[in-house]
């Protein structure tokens, strides 16, 4: 029988390396890389399936299309379009019956998802877009400056928690989906941005500036303009660095889905999740990262790549009236309004992991507060 399973072993090694098995397994990573999975709290597990065709003969015109289905929420979701990509333009034009979130930007779907999983760490709100179209536009300017429009047109619909499964805190609950009000929406957006920053196993220096304008129309009329930077830096002393952001935003509208949120992963670290909403916005971090310098001291193996963090959030939030323009409910602004936390986090190297210490300093009652970021830019 062991020599029967050698045999066995033998030739599937062979076919594994033949030729004709790489094609095949070539065939399967390709098949593989279009489906896509997700877990949140409206919808439960969530699985579809993405096929996209780009022959180069196509001269970078592609078409794709893509669907999924919620397990929990019962639910089918879809997008199809064509894409066109030059050196300098890219065009975009989709139809779609989707689930939306606005927090795209503080933590992705990845790492939301495993959260979810884990100990209902769904940090997102949702939305359903429904009956949608989408164009946008792009132009390279010159290396790492861009320019950007958009045009989108869907119905908002809201989308009930649908299951209350993860595989610790089974006794808990996930908090509720906020409660959006309905309609039918346009948005016209333009952006610029210049971005600096490399996909690099090292730390580098680099900008990260961003430009929005919104425009709402049909049931929702409104303007919004959103103002972003990071800066990746290095000190002059040792490995170490810092990572400073900071965000600005207004929106002249009150409905649930044009807020903006505090509290939490990717904001204020010290506070519990989005402990604070408003259509007035003003956020800003800094990270200090030893990167080494004190691990490195220590005699145990692999200590090179464990980071400790030193952390600075505050942020200040406000709703102001409708009437008021995007430009007005800044100029009341006090420092003692800021909500403010500090931490300590220990991060295996700069991307893979990290575990964030906070406090809250505005009490000093409150627990600590901790919380876990994976495979993330920080």
């Amino acid at each position: 029988m062991r020599t029967l399973c050698t045999i066995v072993i033998a030739l599937l090694l062979l076919s594994f390396t033949s030729e004709a098995a790489t094609d095949r397994q070539e065939h399967l990573r390709n098949a593989l890389r279009g489906f896509n999975a997700r877990y949140n709290r409206v919808e439960g597990l969530f699985t579809g399936y993405e096929i996209k065709l780009s022959p180069p003969t196509w001269n970078g015109f592609s078409v794709f299309a893509q669907s999924g289905y919620g397990i929990q929420s019962e639910g089918f979701r879809w997008e199809t379009g064509v894409e066109w990509t030059q050196k300098k333009y890219g065009f975009k034009f989709s139809v779609f019956d989707r689930t939306a979130t606005n927090d795209g930007d503080i933590i992705r779907t990845a790492e939301n998802s495993l959260f979810a999983i884990l100990y209902k760490g769904d940090y997102q709100d949702y939305f359903r877009a429904k009956n949608g179209f989408a164009f946008h536009i792009s132009y390279v300017v010159k290396p790492r400056t861009y320019l950007w429009g958009s045009l989108k047109s869907f119905t908002y619909a809201n989308m009930p928690v649908a299951t209350n499964w993860s595989m610790f805190r089974p006794n808990t609950t996930y908090r509720a989906n906020p409660t959006i009000i309905p309609g039918k929406i346009g948005i016209l957006e333009l952006g610029a941005r210049y971005d600096t920053r490399r996909k690099a196993p090292r730390f580098l220096n680099s900008w990260h500036l961003f430009a929005t304008y919104e425009r709402g129309f049909r049931e929702f009329a409104y303007n919004g303009l959103q103002l972003g930077l990071t800066r990746h830096q290095k000190t002059i002393w040792g490995n170490q660095a810092f990572i400073v952001q900071a965000r600005l935003g207004s929106r002249d509208h009150v409905a649930e889905q044009f807020l903006f949120d505090l509290g939490g992963v990717g904001t204020l670290r010290g506070y519990n999740i989005k402990a604070f909403s408003g259509n007035r916005m003003i956020w800003a971090s800094i990270d200090y990262l030893f990167r080494g310098d004190i691990f490195k001291h220590i005699p145990i193996p692999a200590s090179h790549l464990f980071n400790i963090v030193l952390f600075a959030d505050t942020g200040w939030i406000q709703t102001a009236p409708r009437s008021s323009n995007i430009f007005s409910g800044f100029q009341n602004t006090n420092l003692t309004d800021f909500k403010t936390d500090i931490g300590i986090a220990l991060g295996i190297t700069e991307r893979l992991f990290r575990l964030n210490i906070a406090r809250r300093l505005d009490r000093s009652n409150d627990y600590l507060t901790i919380s876990a970021r994976f495979l993330r830019e920080f």
